[in-house]
């Protein structure tokens, strides 16, 4: 959702370095692929990645007003349904659990997967489902009204890391750092 934005800025404040950005749904090899920085949202420890976190979101259960008002007049007149849900990767059947002062369990029934939380954010959009998402994501949504928010979700929240490999050329590591350190200061002004 920003990517442009950064790229342009950080192009504009180090002329000198080539920024070329792919985008991609699986994990790239940094070493065979020759990429030098990798973002990733909740990475798995790797042993041959080092970088540092740049940014931390809460995740929140969202969904149109309409999906939220319809799940909430058949819970209280039926038996509990399954709240219809968008998730990310494998399916979530199951609970989805809300933190906060009014912290409860919402049974769930995976509708729809998609790979990327824009994607997912499109479709809740429609109303299809609930989604669990980054505040990031769905803040100017949540502003205007086009989707509300059912809580803050128990799970950890969304760390942004920015990863190289520590087997990279020197000029590649400070190509990757100088991005790394201007992500993680755009990311702080914006208050994630």
């Amino acid at each position: 959702m920003m990517m442009g934005r950064l790229a342009a800025e950080f192009t504009r404040a180090y002329p000198d370095v080539k920024l070329a950005i792919t985008l991609e749904d699986r994990q790239v090899d940094l070493v065979n692929e020759g990429y030098d920085l990798v973002i990733r949202v909740n990475p798995e420890p790797n042993s041959e990645l080092v970088g540092r976190c740049f940014a931390r979101e809460q995740i929140l259960i969202v969904s149109t007003p309409e999906l939220k008002k319809r799940f909430a007049r058949v819970s209280t007149t039926q038996s509990m349904k399954p709240l219809p849900v968008i998730v990310r990767g494998s399916p979530s059947h199951g609970t989805w659990k809300i933190g906060g002062a009014s912290a409860k369990d919402i049974a769930v029934r995976t509708v729809l997967q998609l790979p990327l939380f824009t994607m997912i954010r499109d479709a809740a959009l429609t109303g299809i489902g609930a989604a669990r998402l980054p505040r990031l994501v769905v803040a100017d949504d949540l502003s205007a009204g086009r989707l509300v928010s059912w809580g803050v979700a128990t799970d950890e929240p969304a760390e942004l890391w920015a990863l190289h490999t520590s087997r990279r050329l020197p000029s590649a590591k400070v190509k990757a750092k100088a991005f790394m350190g201007f992500l993680e200061t755009d990311f702080r002004k914006m208050g994630a």
